[in-house]
């Protein structure tokens, strides 16, 4: 018997921490993946946000936020606040019952808003919808695991120069497993 999943927001940042938890999310929801276009975003995570939707086989809502401006350094003020406001606002309009977010506990280590504090507040204001981060308590390596679980391919994901840690673009997470200091260069240089 067929059971109708439930309708779910995936945040989609074209990292592989997202791209895991939208695989993860695939099996137990109705995905629809929502990825954010602000100012100075870098071209290459947008081209991966669509492919990893496209790769995935789920539908891509892109939504502006040109108030969000990154710094030369990739560091973002108040990204994930903006980023999951916008998510629960949007999944309510739809009818959606969770977000999926790819936050993990390496991210959290150097994020306040990646934290289990951060999301306990924006929880009291979420109306009913669930955040949900199924990679909260994994390290980079434990996300690089299962991903290659699930099959998640990284050549999807965001890459710079046309490769992923020094490995030709579409290899698989197994694949990085194989050679696992240029896995965790990559996991550490894509924050979530």
């Amino acid at each position: 018997r067929n059971a109708v999943k439930t309708a779910a927001l995936v945040l989609l940042s074209g990292g592989i921490d997202s791209a895991v938890a939208l695989w993860w999310a695939r099996e137990r929801y109705d995905v629809t993946a929502l990825s954010f276009v602000g100012a100075r975003r870098p071209r290459g995570e947008v081209r991966a946000c669509m492919s990893v939707a496209r790769r995935a086989g789920v539908p891509h809502l892109r939504v502006g936020l040109p108030f969000l401006h990154t710094h030369r350094d990739g560091y973002t003020p108040g990204r994930n606040l903006a980023f999951h406001a916008a998510a629960l606002s949007i999944a309510e309009q739809r009818g959606a019952k969770a977000v999926v977010a790819g936050h993990n506990r390496s991210g959290a280590s150097h994020y306040a808003d990646a934290r289990d504090a951060f999301f306990r507040r924006l929880r009291s204001l979420s109306n009913g919808v669930r955040i949900v981060r199924p990679l909260a308590g994994m390290t980079d390596a434990e996300v690089a695991r299962l991903g290659a679980k699930l099959g998640v391919l990284v050549e999807a994901a965001n890459s710079v120069g046309g490769s992923l840690a020094g490995l030709p673009v579409g290899k698989n997470v197994h694949a990085m497993l194989h050679e696992p200091k240029r896995a965790y260069v990559l996991l550490n240089t894509e924050p979530e």
